[in-house]
Protein backbone atom coordinates (compact mmCIF):
# COMPACT_ATOMS: atom_id res chain seq x y z
CA UNK A 1 0.00 0.00 0.00
CA UNK A 2 1.24 3.79 -0.54
CA UNK A 3 1.83 5.97 2.21
CA UNK A 4 -0.12 8.98 2.08
CA UNK A 5 0.07 12.06 4.22
CA UNK A 6 -2.87 12.27 6.56
CA UNK A 7 -3.85 15.90 4.74
CA UNK A 8 -4.88 13.50 1.96
CA UNK A 9 -6.62 10.62 4.35
CA UNK A 10 -8.42 13.34 5.54
CA UNK A 11 -9.16 15.55 2.66
CA UNK A 12 -11.85 15.85 -0.04
CA UNK A 13 -12.99 12.27 -1.67
CA UNK A 14 -13.84 14.11 -4.60
CA UNK A 15 -10.31 15.80 -5.26
CA UNK A 16 -8.37 12.23 -4.30
CA UNK A 17 -7.22 9.34 -6.83
CA UNK A 18 -8.76 6.21 -7.39
CA UNK A 19 -5.99 4.42 -4.74
CA UNK A 20 -6.18 7.41 -2.83
CA UNK A 21 -9.75 6.65 -1.98
CA UNK A 22 -8.92 3.05 -1.62
CA UNK A 23 -6.37 3.34 0.88
CA UNK A 24 -8.11 5.95 3.03
CA UNK A 25 -11.17 4.04 2.83
CA UNK A 26 -9.65 0.51 4.17
CA UNK A 27 -7.64 -0.34 7.00
CA UNK A 28 -4.22 1.13 7.08
CA UNK A 29 -1.60 -1.39 5.14
CA UNK A 30 -4.34 -4.05 4.24
CA UNK A 31 -5.03 -3.39 0.31
CA UNK A 32 -3.48 -5.73 -2.01
CA UNK A 33 -4.14 -4.66 -5.49
CA UNK A 34 -4.60 -7.15 -8.22
CA UNK A 35 -4.03 -6.55 -11.80
CA UNK A 36 -2.01 -3.39 -10.80
CA UNK A 37 -0.35 -1.38 -13.70
CA UNK A 38 2.67 -3.34 -13.67
CA UNK A 39 0.64 -6.39 -14.82
CA UNK A 40 -0.01 -3.73 -18.03
CA UNK A 41 -3.85 -4.75 -18.51
CA UNK A 42 -4.94 -2.27 -21.37
CA UNK A 43 -7.44 -1.74 -23.66
CA UNK A 44 -6.59 -3.05 -26.64
CA UNK A 45 -9.14 -0.94 -28.41
CA UNK A 46 -7.94 3.08 -28.04
CA UNK A 47 -4.98 3.32 -29.69
CA UNK A 48 -6.63 4.08 -33.09
CA UNK A 49 -8.78 6.80 -31.36
CA UNK A 50 -5.42 8.83 -30.43
CA UNK A 51 -5.83 8.20 -26.63
CA UNK A 52 -2.88 6.38 -24.80
CA UNK A 53 -4.36 3.46 -22.75
CA UNK A 54 -3.76 3.28 -19.06
CA UNK A 55 -2.02 0.10 -17.72
CA UNK A 56 -5.12 -0.55 -15.30
CA UNK A 57 -7.73 0.47 -17.90
CA UNK A 58 -9.00 2.85 -15.43
CA UNK A 59 -10.28 0.69 -12.36
CA UNK A 60 -8.19 -0.15 -9.13
CA UNK A 61 -9.44 -3.76 -8.03
CA UNK A 62 -8.07 -5.64 -5.00
CA UNK A 63 -8.69 -7.15 -1.14
CA UNK A 64 -8.11 -5.42 2.09
CA UNK A 65 -9.63 -5.12 5.61
CA UNK A 66 -12.04 -3.00 6.57
CA UNK A 67 -12.75 -2.05 10.30
CA UNK A 68 -10.65 -5.66 10.94
CA UNK A 69 -13.18 -7.39 8.73
CA UNK A 70 -11.96 -9.22 4.77
CA UNK A 71 -13.68 -7.32 2.05
CA UNK A 72 -12.93 -6.58 -1.78
CA UNK A 73 -13.17 -3.17 -3.26
CA UNK A 74 -13.16 -1.91 -6.78
CA UNK A 75 -12.42 1.86 -7.42
CA UNK A 76 -13.31 3.49 -10.90
CA UNK A 77 -10.74 6.34 -11.51
CA UNK A 78 -12.51 9.02 -13.47
CA UNK A 79 -9.55 10.79 -14.30
CA UNK A 80 -9.15 8.02 -16.87
CA UNK A 81 -11.78 8.51 -19.89
CA UNK A 82 -14.35 9.57 -17.26
CA UNK A 83 -14.34 6.43 -15.20
CA UNK A 84 -16.08 4.31 -18.19
CA UNK A 85 -16.56 0.80 -18.71
CA UNK A 86 -14.83 -1.15 -21.77
CA UNK A 87 -13.78 -4.39 -21.76
CA UNK A 88 -10.81 -4.86 -19.88
CA UNK A 89 -12.33 -2.52 -16.99
CA UNK A 90 -15.70 -4.54 -16.95
CA UNK A 91 -14.05 -7.73 -17.03
CA UNK A 92 -11.93 -7.22 -14.05
CA UNK A 93 -14.86 -6.30 -12.07
CA UNK A 94 -16.91 -9.06 -13.44
CA UNK A 95 -14.02 -11.06 -12.20
CA UNK A 96 -13.62 -9.88 -8.75
CA UNK A 97 -17.21 -10.19 -7.57
CA UNK A 98 -17.13 -13.55 -9.31
CA UNK A 99 -14.48 -14.55 -7.06
CA UNK A 100 -16.54 -13.21 -3.86
CA UNK A 101 -19.11 -15.83 -4.37
CA UNK A 102 -15.99 -18.59 -5.14
CA UNK A 103 -13.99 -18.09 -2.22
CA UNK A 104 -14.39 -19.67 1.06
CA UNK A 105 -12.82 -19.89 4.71
CA UNK A 106 -11.56 -17.53 7.10
CA UNK A 107 -10.60 -14.56 4.40
CA UNK A 108 -13.89 -15.11 2.51
CA UNK A 109 -14.88 -11.20 2.09
CA UNK A 110 -17.60 -9.85 4.05
CA UNK A 111 -18.51 -7.21 1.54
CA UNK A 112 -17.27 -5.93 -2.08
CA UNK A 113 -17.25 -2.11 -1.83
CA UNK A 114 -17.62 -0.35 -5.45
CA UNK A 115 -16.15 3.20 -5.46
CA UNK A 116 -17.92 4.08 -8.74
CA UNK A 117 -16.98 7.19 -10.80
CA UNK A 118 -18.20 6.68 -13.70
CA UNK A 119 -19.57 8.18 -16.98
CA UNK A 120 -21.25 5.30 -18.33
CA UNK A 121 -20.43 2.85 -21.55
CA UNK A 122 -16.56 4.03 -22.78
CA UNK A 123 -17.99 5.17 -26.66
CA UNK A 124 -14.87 3.58 -28.11
CA UNK A 125 -15.80 0.10 -27.17
CA UNK A 126 -19.48 0.99 -27.04
CA UNK A 127 -20.49 -2.90 -27.29
CA UNK A 128 -18.46 -4.13 -25.17
CA UNK A 129 -18.79 -1.81 -21.96
CA UNK A 130 -22.33 -2.11 -22.12
CA UNK A 131 -22.26 -6.46 -22.13
CA UNK A 132 -19.65 -5.26 -19.09
CA UNK A 133 -22.25 -3.50 -17.35
CA UNK A 134 -24.61 -6.11 -18.07
CA UNK A 135 -22.38 -9.10 -16.80
CA UNK A 136 -21.30 -6.86 -13.44
CA UNK A 137 -25.60 -5.83 -13.12
CA UNK A 138 -25.69 -10.18 -12.81
CA UNK A 139 -22.87 -10.27 -10.88
CA UNK A 140 -23.79 -8.05 -7.98
CA UNK A 141 -26.88 -9.51 -8.06
CA UNK A 142 -25.34 -13.01 -7.62
CA UNK A 143 -23.21 -12.00 -5.11
CA UNK A 144 -26.16 -10.65 -2.78
CA UNK A 145 -28.11 -13.74 -3.34
CA UNK A 146 -25.31 -15.24 -1.59
CA UNK A 147 -25.35 -13.30 1.01
CA UNK A 148 -22.56 -10.63 0.22
CA UNK A 149 -23.29 -7.10 0.73
CA UNK A 150 -22.75 -5.37 -2.74
CA UNK A 151 -22.11 -1.21 -1.63
CA UNK A 152 -21.84 1.63 -3.90
CA UNK A 153 -19.95 4.75 -2.63
CA UNK A 154 -20.64 8.18 -4.84
CA UNK A 155 -18.73 10.93 -4.59
CA UNK A 156 -16.35 11.41 -7.79
CA UNK A 157 -15.34 13.40 -10.32
CA UNK A 158 -17.76 11.92 -12.99
CA UNK A 159 -20.69 11.29 -10.98
CA UNK A 160 -22.43 7.93 -11.56
CA UNK A 161 -24.17 7.99 -14.67
CA UNK A 162 -25.38 5.60 -17.39
CA UNK A 163 -24.69 2.33 -16.92
CA UNK A 164 -22.82 2.86 -13.50
CA UNK A 165 -26.16 4.21 -12.66
CA UNK A 166 -27.53 0.25 -13.12
CA UNK A 167 -25.09 -1.08 -11.46
CA UNK A 168 -25.54 0.84 -8.09
CA UNK A 169 -29.18 0.62 -8.11
CA UNK A 170 -28.58 -2.94 -8.00
CA UNK A 171 -26.21 -2.94 -4.70
CA UNK A 172 -27.63 -3.82 -1.57
CA UNK A 173 -26.77 -0.07 0.12
CA UNK A 174 -25.64 3.28 -1.41
CA UNK A 175 -23.93 6.75 0.02
CA UNK A 176 -23.41 9.67 -1.41
CA UNK A 177 -21.96 12.93 -1.23
CA UNK A 178 -23.80 16.24 -3.07
CA UNK A 179 -20.51 15.89 -5.34
CA UNK A 180 -21.86 12.56 -6.28
CA UNK A 181 -24.31 12.83 -8.59
CA UNK A 182 -26.56 9.99 -10.44
CA UNK A 183 -28.50 9.35 -13.43
CA UNK A 184 -29.36 7.37 -16.51
CA UNK A 185 -28.93 10.33 -18.72
CA UNK A 186 -26.66 13.03 -18.35
CA UNK A 187 -27.87 16.79 -18.49
CA UNK A 188 -25.98 17.29 -21.66
CA UNK A 189 -27.54 13.82 -23.34
CA UNK A 190 -30.68 15.16 -22.17
CA UNK A 191 -30.43 18.37 -23.42
CA UNK A 192 -29.03 16.90 -27.09
CA UNK A 193 -32.08 14.38 -27.57
CA UNK A 194 -35.08 17.03 -26.21
CA UNK A 195 -34.02 19.98 -26.62
CA UNK A 196 -32.66 23.06 -23.86
CA UNK A 197 -36.12 23.82 -22.49
CA UNK A 198 -36.32 20.07 -21.05
CA UNK A 199 -32.92 20.51 -19.86
CA UNK A 200 -30.55 23.21 -19.73
CA UNK A 201 -27.31 21.33 -18.93
CA UNK A 202 -25.88 25.15 -18.55
CA UNK A 203 -28.06 25.43 -15.20
CA UNK A 204 -25.47 24.42 -13.05
CA UNK A 205 -27.48 24.99 -10.01
CA UNK A 206 -30.54 23.26 -12.04
CA UNK A 207 -27.96 20.00 -12.59
CA UNK A 208 -27.33 19.84 -9.16
CA UNK A 209 -30.48 20.03 -7.91
CA UNK A 210 -31.84 16.93 -10.23
CA UNK A 211 -28.77 14.95 -9.86
CA UNK A 212 -27.14 16.26 -6.86
CA UNK A 213 -26.46 13.60 -3.62
CA UNK A 214 -28.91 15.58 -1.46
CA UNK A 215 -32.14 15.10 -3.81
CA UNK A 216 -30.83 12.07 -4.42
CA UNK A 217 -30.32 11.30 -0.56
CA UNK A 218 -34.00 12.61 0.28
CA UNK A 219 -36.02 10.94 -2.34
CA UNK A 220 -34.47 7.37 -0.78
CA UNK A 221 -32.27 6.30 -3.83
CA UNK A 222 -29.20 6.73 -1.48
CA UNK A 223 -29.61 5.64 1.79
CA UNK A 224 -26.58 7.60 3.62
CA UNK A 225 -25.85 11.36 2.89
CA UNK A 226 -22.04 12.20 3.72
CA UNK A 227 -19.76 14.52 3.73
CA UNK A 228 -17.27 14.97 0.82
CA UNK A 229 -14.34 13.58 3.17
CA UNK A 230 -12.37 9.69 2.82
CA UNK A 231 -13.06 9.24 6.49
CA UNK A 232 -16.66 10.47 6.59
CA UNK A 233 -16.77 7.56 2.96
CA UNK A 234 -14.98 5.20 5.42
CA UNK A 235 -17.85 5.35 8.14
CA UNK A 236 -20.73 5.13 5.86
CA UNK A 237 -18.81 2.36 4.50
CA UNK A 238 -18.56 0.47 7.67
CA UNK A 239 -22.18 1.12 8.04
CA UNK A 240 -23.18 -0.54 5.26
CA UNK A 241 -20.78 -3.83 6.08
CA UNK A 242 -24.16 -4.91 7.95
CA UNK A 243 -26.36 -4.10 5.63
CA UNK A 244 -28.67 -7.01 4.67
CA UNK A 245 -27.91 -7.88 1.26
CA UNK A 246 -30.88 -9.71 0.74
CA UNK A 247 -31.86 -10.33 -2.85
CA UNK A 248 -35.23 -11.93 -2.75
CA UNK A 249 -39.03 -11.57 -3.75
CA UNK A 250 -39.93 -9.68 -0.28
CA UNK A 251 -36.98 -7.11 -0.57
CA UNK A 252 -37.60 -6.34 -4.15
CA UNK A 253 -41.19 -6.28 -3.24
CA UNK A 254 -40.40 -3.81 -0.95
CA UNK A 255 -38.11 -1.33 -2.65
CA UNK A 256 -40.71 -1.95 -5.59
CA UNK A 257 -43.31 -0.86 -3.33
CA UNK A 258 -41.20 2.35 -2.43
CA UNK A 259 -40.12 3.94 -6.20
CA UNK A 260 -43.93 3.43 -6.99
CA UNK A 261 -45.61 5.84 -4.06
CA UNK A 262 -42.74 8.28 -4.87
CA UNK A 263 -43.89 7.98 -8.98
CA UNK A 264 -47.59 9.05 -7.04
CA UNK A 265 -46.47 10.86 -4.50
CA UNK A 266 -44.56 13.69 -7.05
CA UNK A 267 -45.83 13.30 -10.25
CA UNK A 268 -44.71 15.35 -13.09
CA UNK A 269 -42.11 17.14 -10.36
CA UNK A 270 -39.10 18.59 -13.12
CA UNK A 271 -37.49 20.40 -9.67
CA UNK A 272 -36.20 19.31 -6.45
CA UNK A 273 -37.29 22.48 -5.00
CA UNK A 274 -40.65 21.07 -5.81
CA UNK A 275 -40.13 18.08 -3.83
CA UNK A 276 -38.15 19.77 -0.75
CA UNK A 277 -41.34 21.95 -0.53
CA UNK A 278 -43.77 18.77 -0.42
CA UNK A 279 -41.30 17.47 2.01
CA UNK A 280 -41.90 20.06 4.39
CA UNK A 281 -37.89 21.47 4.18
CA UNK A 282 -36.91 24.63 3.29
CA UNK A 283 -35.87 26.01 -0.62
CA UNK A 284 -32.13 27.23 0.68
CA UNK A 285 -31.74 23.32 1.25
CA UNK A 286 -28.57 23.46 -1.38
CA UNK A 287 -27.09 26.23 0.20
CA UNK A 288 -26.69 24.57 3.84
CA UNK A 289 -23.52 22.63 5.47
CA UNK A 290 -23.39 19.35 5.46
CA UNK A 291 -23.84 19.00 9.62
CA UNK A 292 -27.00 21.99 9.17
CA UNK A 293 -28.37 19.83 6.18
CA UNK A 294 -28.98 16.50 8.63
CA UNK A 295 -29.69 18.82 11.41
CA UNK A 296 -33.06 19.92 8.76
CA UNK A 297 -33.92 16.49 8.21
CA UNK A 298 -33.57 15.41 12.04
CA UNK A 299 -36.29 18.18 12.78
CA UNK A 300 -39.84 17.82 12.88
CA UNK A 301 -41.65 17.48 9.79
CA UNK A 302 -45.16 16.85 8.30
CA UNK A 303 -46.05 13.74 8.29
CA UNK A 304 -45.43 11.40 4.85
CA UNK A 305 -48.40 9.80 3.51
CA UNK A 306 -47.00 7.26 1.49
CA UNK A 307 -49.21 5.18 -1.49
CA UNK A 308 -48.75 3.08 -3.81
CA UNK A 309 -49.22 3.50 -7.23
CA UNK A 310 -51.82 2.31 -9.48
CA UNK A 311 -50.61 1.00 -13.04
CA UNK A 312 -51.89 2.99 -16.12
CA UNK A 313 -54.82 1.10 -16.95
CA UNK A 314 -53.98 -1.71 -19.83
CA UNK A 315 -56.01 -2.19 -23.18
CA UNK A 316 -56.62 -5.74 -25.04
CA UNK A 317 -53.92 -6.42 -27.12
CA UNK A 318 -53.68 -8.66 -30.39
CA UNK A 319 -50.69 -10.51 -29.83
CA UNK A 320 -50.34 -11.62 -33.77
CA UNK A 321 -49.66 -7.86 -34.70
CA UNK A 322 -46.15 -8.02 -33.60
CA UNK A 323 -43.11 -10.08 -35.37
CA UNK A 324 -45.29 -9.82 -38.65
CA UNK A 325 -48.25 -11.73 -37.29
CA UNK A 326 -45.67 -14.65 -36.16
CA UNK A 327 -46.68 -14.89 -32.63
CA UNK A 328 -50.20 -16.00 -32.99
CA UNK A 329 -50.53 -18.16 -30.04
CA UNK A 330 -54.05 -18.45 -28.36
CA UNK A 331 -54.31 -15.88 -25.39
CA UNK A 332 -55.16 -12.76 -23.64
CA UNK A 333 -52.30 -10.05 -23.72
CA UNK A 334 -52.82 -6.22 -22.63
CA UNK A 335 -51.25 -3.66 -23.24
CA UNK A 336 -50.71 0.15 -21.48
CA UNK A 337 -50.66 3.60 -22.92
CA UNK A 338 -46.55 3.24 -21.65
CA UNK A 339 -46.32 0.67 -24.50
CA UNK A 340 -46.03 -2.10 -21.52
CA UNK A 341 -47.51 -5.42 -22.82
CA UNK A 342 -47.92 -8.22 -20.66
CA UNK A 343 -50.22 -11.72 -20.50
CA UNK A 344 -50.13 -15.26 -21.44
CA UNK A 345 -49.99 -17.34 -24.67
CA UNK A 346 -50.37 -20.86 -24.82
CA UNK A 347 -48.53 -23.24 -27.54
CA UNK A 348 -50.12 -25.69 -29.84
CA UNK A 349 -49.13 -27.71 -27.62
CA UNK A 350 -51.04 -26.03 -24.53
CA UNK A 351 -47.98 -24.74 -22.40
CA UNK A 352 -48.41 -21.43 -20.85
CA UNK A 353 -46.10 -18.38 -21.61
CA UNK A 354 -46.17 -15.39 -19.69
CA UNK A 355 -45.55 -12.68 -21.49
CA UNK A 356 -43.99 -8.91 -20.89
CA UNK A 357 -42.34 -6.01 -22.66
CA UNK A 358 -42.08 -2.62 -24.46
CA UNK A 359 -42.73 -2.43 -27.47
CA UNK A 360 -44.02 -0.34 -30.64
CA UNK A 361 -40.73 2.02 -29.85
CA UNK A 362 -41.93 3.39 -26.17
CA UNK A 363 -39.53 4.70 -24.20
CA UNK A 364 -38.14 3.52 -21.38
CA UNK A 365 -39.28 5.59 -18.25
CA UNK A 366 -40.39 5.89 -14.43
CA UNK A 367 -43.77 4.51 -14.85
CA UNK A 368 -43.32 1.63 -17.56
CA UNK A 369 -40.89 0.84 -15.34
CA UNK A 370 -43.06 0.13 -11.87
CA UNK A 371 -45.51 -1.92 -14.85
CA UNK A 372 -42.93 -4.31 -16.27
CA UNK A 373 -40.98 -4.91 -12.19
CA UNK A 374 -44.93 -5.84 -11.09
CA UNK A 375 -45.72 -7.75 -13.80
CA UNK A 376 -42.61 -9.68 -13.14
CA UNK A 377 -43.56 -9.72 -9.74
CA UNK A 378 -47.00 -11.17 -10.42
CA UNK A 379 -45.50 -14.21 -12.66
CA UNK A 380 -43.05 -15.32 -10.31
CA UNK A 381 -45.85 -15.11 -7.36
CA UNK A 382 -47.71 -18.06 -9.70
CA UNK A 383 -47.47 -21.77 -9.43
CA UNK A 384 -46.39 -23.57 -11.31
CA UNK A 385 -43.28 -21.40 -12.05
CA UNK A 386 -43.92 -20.27 -16.31
CA UNK A 387 -40.97 -19.42 -19.02
CA UNK A 388 -40.80 -15.72 -19.80
CA UNK A 389 -40.41 -14.13 -22.96
CA UNK A 390 -39.57 -10.36 -23.51
CA UNK A 391 -40.55 -8.88 -26.39
CA UNK A 392 -38.56 -5.33 -27.15
CA UNK A 393 -38.66 -2.58 -29.35
CA UNK A 394 -37.73 0.67 -27.58
CA UNK A 395 -35.71 3.74 -28.31
CA UNK A 396 -34.24 3.53 -25.77
CA UNK A 397 -34.69 5.18 -21.77
CA UNK A 398 -37.28 8.15 -21.66
CA UNK A 399 -35.01 11.45 -22.07
CA UNK A 400 -36.54 12.98 -19.28
CA UNK A 401 -36.03 15.55 -16.59
CA UNK A 402 -38.62 14.80 -14.21
CA UNK A 403 -38.24 10.64 -14.48
CA UNK A 404 -34.50 11.71 -13.87
CA UNK A 405 -35.19 13.58 -10.82
CA UNK A 406 -37.47 10.96 -9.21
CA UNK A 407 -35.14 8.34 -9.93
CA UNK A 408 -35.27 6.63 -13.58
CA UNK A 409 -31.83 4.78 -12.88
CA UNK A 410 -33.32 2.95 -9.76
CA UNK A 411 -36.42 2.20 -11.78
CA UNK A 412 -34.64 0.77 -14.34
CA UNK A 413 -32.59 -1.32 -12.08
CA UNK A 414 -35.73 -2.90 -10.76
CA UNK A 415 -36.86 -3.87 -13.76
CA UNK A 416 -33.40 -5.70 -14.23
CA UNK A 417 -33.77 -7.05 -10.97
CA UNK A 418 -36.94 -9.15 -11.45
CA UNK A 419 -36.04 -10.23 -14.33
CA UNK A 420 -32.51 -11.81 -12.96
CA UNK A 421 -34.65 -13.24 -9.69
CA UNK A 422 -37.00 -14.85 -12.04
CA UNK A 423 -33.92 -16.96 -13.32
CA UNK A 424 -32.98 -17.69 -9.93
CA UNK A 425 -35.83 -18.77 -9.23
CA UNK A 426 -36.20 -21.45 -11.88
CA UNK A 427 -38.07 -19.14 -14.96
CA UNK A 428 -36.41 -19.13 -18.36
CA UNK A 429 -36.62 -15.77 -19.28
CA UNK A 430 -35.63 -15.58 -23.52
CA UNK A 431 -35.95 -11.81 -25.45
CA UNK A 432 -37.24 -11.50 -29.07
CA UNK A 433 -35.52 -8.03 -30.02
CA UNK A 434 -38.45 -7.00 -32.83
CA UNK A 435 -36.89 -3.63 -33.31
CA UNK A 436 -34.59 -0.87 -31.85
CA UNK A 437 -33.23 -1.62 -28.57
CA UNK A 438 -30.54 0.94 -27.03
CA UNK A 439 -28.81 2.00 -23.86
CA UNK A 440 -29.91 1.68 -20.95
CA UNK A 441 -33.57 -0.15 -21.82
CA UNK A 442 -31.48 -2.52 -23.82
CA UNK A 443 -29.14 -3.57 -20.92
CA UNK A 444 -32.26 -4.20 -18.93
CA UNK A 445 -34.54 -5.94 -21.35
CA UNK A 446 -32.25 -7.65 -23.36
CA UNK A 447 -28.62 -8.24 -21.20
CA UNK A 448 -30.63 -9.89 -18.41
CA UNK A 449 -32.29 -12.67 -20.31
CA UNK A 450 -31.19 -16.11 -20.40
CA UNK A 451 -31.61 -16.17 -24.60
CA UNK A 452 -31.97 -13.52 -26.79
CA UNK A 453 -33.62 -14.52 -30.08
CA UNK A 454 -33.59 -11.23 -33.06
CA UNK A 455 -35.79 -10.87 -36.38
CA UNK A 456 -33.34 -9.40 -39.42
CA UNK A 457 -35.02 -6.26 -38.87
CA UNK A 458 -33.41 -5.65 -35.14
CA UNK A 459 -31.49 -2.62 -34.24
CA UNK A 460 -29.53 -2.88 -31.07
CA UNK A 461 -27.02 -0.24 -30.67
CA UNK A 462 -25.76 2.10 -27.75
CA UNK A 463 -25.14 5.06 -29.86
CA UNK A 464 -25.32 5.75 -33.40
CA UNK A 465 -21.90 5.90 -35.04
CA UNK A 466 -22.87 10.00 -35.96
CA UNK A 467 -23.42 10.15 -31.89
CA UNK A 468 -20.39 8.30 -31.56
CA UNK A 469 -17.85 10.76 -33.65
CA UNK A 470 -19.70 14.12 -31.96
CA UNK A 471 -18.03 12.87 -28.86
CA UNK A 472 -14.91 11.56 -29.93
CA UNK A 473 -14.42 14.27 -32.71
CA UNK A 474 -13.55 11.30 -35.05
CA UNK A 475 -15.34 11.27 -38.54
CA UNK A 476 -18.13 9.37 -39.22
CA UNK A 477 -16.63 7.31 -42.36
CA UNK A 478 -13.25 6.92 -40.26
CA UNK A 479 -15.70 4.87 -37.40
CA UNK A 480 -17.21 3.17 -40.09
CA UNK A 481 -13.97 2.05 -41.49
CA UNK A 482 -13.18 1.19 -37.63
CA UNK A 483 -16.38 -0.99 -37.20
CA UNK A 484 -15.51 -3.60 -39.90
CA UNK A 485 -12.24 -4.74 -38.29
CA UNK A 486 -14.08 -5.16 -34.31
CA UNK A 487 -17.37 -6.05 -33.27
CA UNK A 488 -16.88 -4.06 -29.98
CA UNK A 489 -17.53 -0.74 -32.07
CA UNK A 490 -20.01 -0.84 -34.57
CA UNK A 491 -24.50 -1.19 -34.35
CA UNK A 492 -26.83 -3.68 -35.19
CA UNK A 493 -26.77 -7.50 -35.35
CA UNK A 494 -23.72 -8.91 -36.40
CA UNK A 495 -21.48 -7.40 -33.80
CA UNK A 496 -23.75 -7.85 -31.08
CA UNK A 497 -24.19 -11.88 -32.19
CA UNK A 498 -20.40 -12.17 -32.51
CA UNK A 499 -19.39 -10.48 -29.10
CA UNK A 500 -22.13 -13.54 -28.26
CA UNK A 501 -25.32 -11.43 -26.83
CA UNK A 502 -27.44 -12.77 -29.90
CA UNK A 503 -28.56 -16.21 -29.59
CA UNK A 504 -30.07 -16.73 -33.16
CA UNK A 505 -31.29 -14.26 -35.71
CA UNK A 506 -34.48 -15.70 -37.24
CA UNK A 507 -37.37 -14.22 -39.70
CA UNK A 508 -40.73 -13.89 -39.02
CA UNK A 509 -42.90 -17.52 -39.78
CA UNK A 510 -42.99 -20.83 -38.09
CA UNK A 511 -39.66 -21.22 -37.43
CA UNK A 512 -39.61 -18.15 -35.26
CA UNK A 513 -41.88 -19.54 -32.93
CA UNK A 514 -40.69 -22.96 -33.32
CA UNK A 515 -37.40 -21.08 -32.20
CA UNK A 516 -38.77 -18.76 -29.46
CA UNK A 517 -40.96 -22.25 -28.01
CA UNK A 518 -37.73 -24.83 -27.81
CA UNK A 519 -35.63 -21.86 -25.77
CA UNK A 520 -38.48 -21.16 -23.65
CA UNK A 521 -40.18 -24.94 -22.88
CA UNK A 522 -36.89 -27.00 -23.19
CA UNK A 523 -35.41 -28.64 -19.89
CA UNK A 524 -32.00 -27.43 -20.03
CA UNK A 525 -30.97 -24.61 -22.43
CA UNK A 526 -29.11 -25.05 -25.76
CA UNK A 527 -25.22 -25.07 -25.86
CA UNK A 528 -24.22 -22.49 -27.33
CA UNK A 529 -20.60 -21.71 -29.18
CA UNK A 530 -18.26 -19.46 -27.35
CA UNK A 531 -18.32 -16.12 -29.17
CA UNK A 532 -14.57 -15.60 -30.62
CA UNK A 533 -14.84 -12.26 -30.37
CA UNK A 534 -15.41 -12.40 -26.40
CA UNK A 535 -12.51 -14.69 -25.48
CA UNK A 536 -10.45 -11.85 -24.51
CA UNK A 537 -13.13 -10.79 -22.24
CA UNK A 538 -13.89 -14.17 -20.59
CA UNK A 539 -10.35 -15.15 -20.37
CA UNK A 540 -9.84 -12.04 -17.94
CA UNK A 541 -13.04 -12.60 -16.06
CA UNK A 542 -12.31 -16.12 -15.47
CA UNK A 543 -8.60 -15.05 -14.31
CA UNK A 544 -9.69 -12.85 -11.96
CA UNK A 545 -11.74 -14.97 -10.11
CA UNK A 546 -9.24 -17.54 -10.10
CA UNK A 547 -6.87 -14.59 -8.70
CA UNK A 548 -9.72 -13.69 -6.12
CA UNK A 549 -10.99 -17.31 -4.98
CA UNK A 550 -7.13 -18.12 -4.76
CA UNK A 551 -6.22 -15.44 -2.36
Amino acid sequence: MMDLPATILAGSYLESSARERVAGLLDAGSFDELLPPTERRRSPYLLPFGIAAAFDDGIVIGSGRLGGRPVLVAAQEGAFLGGTFGEVHGAKLVGLLRGACASTGADQPQAVLLLLDTGGVRLQEANAGEIAVGDVMVAVLEARAAGIPVVALLGGRSGCFGGGSLVAACCSGRAISEPGRLGVSGPEVIETAMGVEEFDARDRPLVWRVTGGRTRHLLGIAEYYVADTIPAFRAAALSLLDTPPAFDARQLGTAQAALAARALRFPGVRDATEVWARLGLPPTIQEVTDEEYLDLLAAPRPARTERDAESPSPAPFDLSSLAAGALDWVGDAWITPEGVIGGTARTAGGEAIALIGLVHGAPLGLTACVTLSRAVGSIMAETPRRPILILVDTLGQKMSRSDELLGLSQAIGQVAQSIVLARQQGHRVVTLLMGKAAAAAFIALVLMAERVVALPEAEPAVLSLAAVARVTKMPVEELERLSQTTPVLAPGLDPMRQLGVIHAVVSAGPALKQRLESLLLSVQPDDLPEAEAAAGYRHLIAHVQALVAGS
